[in-house]
């Protein structure tokens, strides 16, 4: 539990996730989800989880590296697992007594020959001088390097690793066959390619099908109740799904709704905001001060403009598959207000399920959303003036 809480909860979501959405460690110490005690930066505590993190990695080497057989193929994913693809490629360096803990039996004549091992970040990567301001910015990228292929969604996050790896560590890049990027790397080429995942048409045709079939035949009925007035009163929905954290960027969304009902009298009564909140807690005191804010907004803006707003929120990660496209159908308009986000899949379910009956998507510009979707509308929500 000690390693766990260490290296997930206090390494990778209190220090990595902010840092590679762009928040370096000056800012993150006097941000505003940060309680009011809190906000001096405590170098301790960030070397115990720095510890924490290297010894989950270490735990997923040592089970790794003995299961892993010639010619194999390893696919490490995300920004938990950094250092893991330099430990399995340079195994001779990372195998010693000191690695093994209580109860492991792993011999060194066990261990295989060069398995290929990929990496994919599912997160931005930060730019090279948020990067640097990590205390082990260093380790982080040689743990990357050890991969044979480094993957992102988006070309920009691409580009800062490619920075990073040249100011931090010397690494040029070039061209290599076949048109891709390359490192030099000891000797060896790591590959540097833009690979965004996508929805799975086959599953979503699936679940599209199950709501249509049960409104047919009333066989049951998907939980809309917050928000049906507003569908009742045929307004224009707005509609989104966000996790209840600042970066996700539900409060700007709110004031710049907020903005457009003072400013365009006649939509008052035609148009309404159905936001859900996804309260993950995994990053607790972040999470809770947005939802704070977010409901003392809510409030306000009904006050104002009664009926105009339908905020709930769902204590999981995901709003289930089902309940985001039975609102997807119901929205005219997908909002996605984030200030710095990876990968979002929703607006690909929007378009996907409604072919028929097109939409319009609104998405940040500060998202791989925007630079993937040409047709979507860009916008910056950080421009309330």
């Amino acid at each position: 539990k000690e390693i766990t809480a260490g290296s997930y909860l206090g390494y990778c979501k209190e220090i990595l996730w902010p840092s590679f959405h762009n928040v370096d460690i000056l800012d993150l110490t006097c941000a505003c989800w940060q309680p009011k005690d809190a906000k001096v930066w405590n170098q301790s505590i960030a070397e115990s989880w720095w510890a924490a993190y290297v010894e989950m990695n270490r735990t997923f080497f040592v089970h790794l590296v003995q299961m892993v057989g010639d010619d194999d193929i390893v696919w490490v994913h995300d920004y938990h697992l950094m250092l893991l693809p330099r430990m399995l490629s340079a195994r001779d360096l990372y195998y010693n007594e000191d690695w093994l803990g209580e109860g492991d039996t792993l011999k060194k004549q066990q261990t295989p020959k060069q398995a290929q091992i990929i990496f994919f970040l599912h997160i931005p990567f930060p730019t090279s001088q948020i990067f640097r301001s990590l205390t082990h910015g260093s380790e982080l990228l040689n743990g990357i390097v050890g991969a044979h292929v480094v993957g992102f969604h988006a070309f920009d996050h691409a580009r800062h690793f490619l920075n990073a790896c040249k100011r931090l560590m010397g690494l040029s890049h070039q061209t290599v066959p076949g048109g891709l990027t390359g490192i030099k790397y000891h000797g060896r080429t790591v590959t540097v390619v833009v690979r965004h995942v996508s929805i799975e048409p086959d599953h979503v045709s699936g679940r599209l099908h199950e709501i249509k079939t049960a409104e047919d035949n009333e066989s049951f009925d998907i939980n809309t109740s917050f928000y049906t007035t507003a569908l009742k009163q045929h307004k224009v929905v707005f509609a989104g799904v966000d996790t209840c954290q600042r970066l996700s960027g539900i409060a700007l969304k709110l004031l710049a709704f907020e903005r457009f009902l003072w400013e365009y009298e006649h939509w008052r009564h035609k148009v309404a905001l159905v936001q859900v909140g996804l309260v993950e807690e995994k990053r607790p005191a972040d999470e809770n001060r947005t939802s704070s804010e977010i409901n003392t907004l809510v409030s306000r803006i009904n006050d104002a403009f009664p009926g105009s707003v339908y905020y709930k929120e769902v204590s999981s990660k995901f709003l289930s598959l089902i309940h985001r496209l039975k609102l997807w159908l119901n929205a005219d308009v997908l909002v996605d207000c984030s200030i710095r986000e990876g990968l979002n899949l929703a607006p690909f379910e929007y378009i996907y399920i409604r072919q028929q009956n097109p939409g319009l998507v609104l998405a940040s510009e500060f998202s791989a959303t925007a630079s993937l979707l040409n047709g979507a509308l860009r916008l910056n929500p950080v421009d309330l003036v």
